[in-house]
């Protein structure tokens, strides 16, 4: 089968996030309550359906499905910025655009007339920060600061694991309409915009780098399949 899909990232986490303004003191990222743009395409296999026996209940038919997957994740980051136990003192923005390659894994419910579904996947993604800046104004650690960061630019090549949660129906004999919810995240992502010292009082001058264990995004999308 092939399919394709569109949709939004409604919510983002991030986990031990920090960035850091050349010559300036690390600050914490809170998570981007920003919504974003996902579009997807998918080429696939399903295996025969196969009555399982669950722990409760008679034989249940059930299909196996693996998939390759190929999406884009769009959207402008804007993020506060915190020393540690301290209110916010400045922002971090920029657009993220994520491309993402994914084998997947999928478990089906047949014979339904809504089939729901569950599965995972795992690959690789790219993923670039454009138009990057950080702009801090307020005390750190007893410290008053006050600088803009350049504009820059940064890419990442990083690990892509998904949880994926959707229901399928099928409106003509090979085609289907599904409805998905995702849980995408990028590891241990890692951005590196500029070498330069960035002085305390300085608008438009250094660079900084930023890094996480992971960036989470929740996605909600429709799409249609097509089987053969």
């Amino acid at each position: 089968y092939v399919g394709a899909a569109g949709g939004a990232m409604v919510q983002q986490f991030v986990e031990n996030g920090t960035v850091t303004a050349v010559g300036q003191q690390p600050l914490n990222e809170e998570d981007s309550g920003r919504i974003g743009s996902y579009i997807a395409g998918r080429v696939g296999y399903d295996f025969a359906v196969r009555d399982v026996q669950l722990a409760f209940g008679g034989p249940t038919p059930m299909r196996t499905a693996m998939e390759l997957e190929f999406n884009y994740l769009g959207a402008y980051e804007k993020m506060s910025v915190y020393p540690n136990a301290q209110a916010p003192v400045g922002t971090e923005t920029f657009n993220l655009n994520a491309y993402t390659v994914l084998l997947n894994g999928l478990i089906k419910f047949e014979e339904l007339p809504v089939a729901p579904y569950f599965g995972g996947g795992v690959g690789c993604a790219v993923l670039y920060a454009q138009n990057h800046k950080l702009t801090v104004n307020g005390m750190v650690n007893g410290q008053n600061v006050d600088y803009t960061t350049a504009v820059a630019n940064a890419n990442n090549v990083c690990l892509a694991l998904q949880a994926i949660v959707g229901i399928e129906r099928q409106l003509y004999q090979n085609l289907s309409m599904f409805i998905e919810y995702r849980f995408l995240a990028y590891m241990d992502v890692n951005f590196n915009f500029g070498s330069q010292s960035t002085p305390n009082g300085s608008v438009g001058q250094g660079g900084s780098s930023s890094s996480n264990d992971f960036l989470a995004n929740q996605i909600v999308s429709a799409g249609l399949k097509w089987s053969f």
